[in-house]
């Protein structure tokens, strides 16, 4: 545990998975990596676990290095990328990240039992789609899931 209390009755954010979705889908996965790092936040916050964080923090900068340098080469390069696209160092990353993440929720306080499938192929959206659970009964009072 870390020198920082956790506190198990922080919520998660209530972002309704299909927001996520789409956001991943309309950035061409940035916002699933952003997502992936506010529920890193909000796991430390609750558990005091860091590694994910850590983790996705990394992959994040990563993607957004990747993506900024393929930029630089002109916008059509995110379309019709060359060799050096994904490199599989990044997809290492990916695959690490979203796997310790699903160990840390499968984790006190929260016990997830969380599928390595789903886990693998839409990790951001799938652990928010399992998060929806996370206090339920609790009315947020705001619209659209925000």
């Amino acid at each position: 545990m870390s020198s920082i209390e956790a506190d198990s009755t922080t919520e998660p954010s209530r972002l309704h998975w299909g927001w996520v979705l789409l956001g991943s889908f309309l950035t061409f996965g940035i916002f699933g990596a952003v997502w992936l790092v506010v529920v890193a936040v909000w796991v430390r916050r609750t558990s005091g676990r860091w590694v994910g964080l850590a983790l996705a923090s990394v992959f994040l900068v990563s993607i957004l290095g990747t993506t900024s340098a393929e930029l630089l080469q002109g916008p059509w390069h995110l379309f019709h990328p060359g060799d050096e696209s994904q490199p599989g160092w990044e997809t290492l990353l990916w695959t690490v990240t979203v796997f310790t993440m699903r160990w840390e929720l499968a984790q006190q306080p929260f016990q997830f039992e969380l599928g390595w499938f789903m886990t693998f192929l839409f990790g951001p959206v799938y652990f928010q789609y399992r998060l929806a659970d996370w206090g339920m009964g609790r009315d947020s009072g705001r619209p659209l899931g925000l």
